[in-house]
């Protein structure tokens, strides 16, 4: 179907044409306790596919339309309708990326020979680690998918690659009477980095100390955010450092400008897009346009050096495309992680490693997101207690003015840096 809806396009007088092609091979798994409810392979495939042609000298129209291989039959009639929608859609003209050579990056798991066979392995690695918790599995989830992504454009693009996906979805009970859930969700493009192990007993421990759950006092105090809920904090960061937000003026940083809205205190964020990283959920060797991805240091020490620029915003400021923002790097600090979870006030400190949501204004910094894992660290001796519910609210921005990265890395997903990030002052509400 792909070279079939090229042939059209080539028959039509465009500035510029591009096809996305994402051939998806999934097998599922579906545990009820010790019995396996059903498995299934899933086949998918979907082109997007975008269309540019000139208006006048200074307007260059676009339209995208999405397909399926049992649409094949409706593709004129999707070409018609994009020709119709791209004369309403006027932009300022950029021009689609050429070829050129791309990085060689790790995206494939190419020890995954049979799916079916690893999701058992994985299974059977799920059973021998609770054999040894006091928690027990009542669902299990395993998914595992083959992406092979294809791009081809008017210019002479025409690159692939091959990207590996796991997720691991475990819902663990603890207590007497199993009154106590908590849910682990694993992510990873290779096998090696489940470490469904290790994770299990992590949340096994979760879910014995949440037998015993309270809620977060009402008070102002120091907060270590680490593990699954870190990542979701750089995305203002990102978004106000790119091209976009420069070109439209709605961006508060300023090139070779300190990004901090206050005086800083503690460590400066050295912030880096990197699709190199080995198995990273966002490692690839170009983006969605086709633009060679590679590393590059966004912010350093708290300055903007660099804007991360796709090819359309890259041609509005007339600047060198960096493609979409990949995996998120991140300089970590000098100090321990039990340094950090150490309470130096009055108030005991508090530790959070999930939230239910979190998802700051990408313009204010300001977000507030509810408690799903935590602990409560106190002050005289030291004891943590189990914390779910209640919230934690701030800006983002003024947050990272004053905070202390741990010298630990954690790799998670998109995300390498530091394993916690302690903010002073914090506002937790609660009991």
């Amino acid at each position: 179907m792909l070279s079939t809806i090229i042939e059209e396009l080539e028959k039509i007088s465009l500035s510029g044409w591009q096809c996305r092609e994402v051939n998806t091979q999934e097998y599922q798994q579906y545990w009820i306790r010790d019995w396996l409810e059903s498995e299934r392979t899933v086949d998918k495939k979907f082109l997007e596919v975008r269309l540019y042609k000139e208006l006048t000298s200074q307007l260059q129209g676009e339209a995208v339309f999405y397909t399926t291989p049992l649409e094949k039959f409706q593709i004129d009639e999707k070409i018609a309708q994009a020709l119709q929608t791209l004369q309403y859609a006027p932009n300022p003209p950029f021009k689609l990326p050429k070829p050129v050579n791309y990085l060689n990056v790790s995206t494939q798991d190419e020890t995954l020979a049979s799916p079916r066979e690893r999701a058992f392995e994985i299974r059977e690695k799920t059973c021998a680690t609770l054999r040894l918790l006091p928690t027990i599995c009542s669902s299990q989830e395993i998914f595992i998918k083959q992406h092979t992504i294809t791009l081809i454009n008017s210019r002479g693009i025409n690159a692939s690659y091959l990207k590996t996906e796991y997720l691991v979805d475990c819902v663990l009970l603890s207590g007497s009477n199993r009154e106590v859930e908590v849910q682990a969700i694993l992510y990873s493009s290779h096998n090696k980095d489940l470490e469904i192990d290790k994770h299990l007993t992590t949340y096994s421990q979760y879910a014995a100390d949440a037998l015993n759950a309270s809620l977060p006092a009402t008070t102002t105090a120091d907060v270590v955010i680490g593990d699954q809920a870190l990542t979701k904090l750089f995305v203002p960061f990102i978004v106000q450092s790119g091209a976009e937000f420069f070109y439209k003026g709605i961006s508060r940083f300023h090139p070779n400008k300190s990004i901090y809205p206050i005086p800083t205190k503690g460590d400066l964020l050295t912030l880096s897009t990197n699709p190199t990283i080995p198995f990273g959920s966002e490692t690839a060797p170009f983006d969605n346009e086709g633009v060679a991805l590679y590393p590059l240091v966004i912010i350093e020490d708290g300055i903007l050096k660099h804007l991360w620029a796709t090819k359309r915003y890259a041609d509005y400021l007339k600047i060198n495309p960096s493609g979409e923002f990949s995996n998120i790097e991140v300089k970590e600090g000098s100090h321990s992680l039990d340094e950090l979870l150490v309470p130096t006030s009055t108030n005991p400190l508090y530790y959070i490693l999930e939230f239910s949501y979190l998802q700051p204004d990408i313009v204010s910094g300001d977000f507030a997101a509810e408690i799903r894992i935590g602990y409560q660290i106190d002050k005289n001796n030291g004891k943590r207690k189990f914390i779910k519910g209640g919230s934690v609210t701030g800006n983002i921005f003024k947050m990272f003015s004053n905070a202390i990265f741990s010298k630990e890395k954690l790799f998670y997903r998109n995300y390498l840096g530091p394993k916690g990030i302690k903010f002073h002052n914090i506002r937790v509400a609660g009991d």
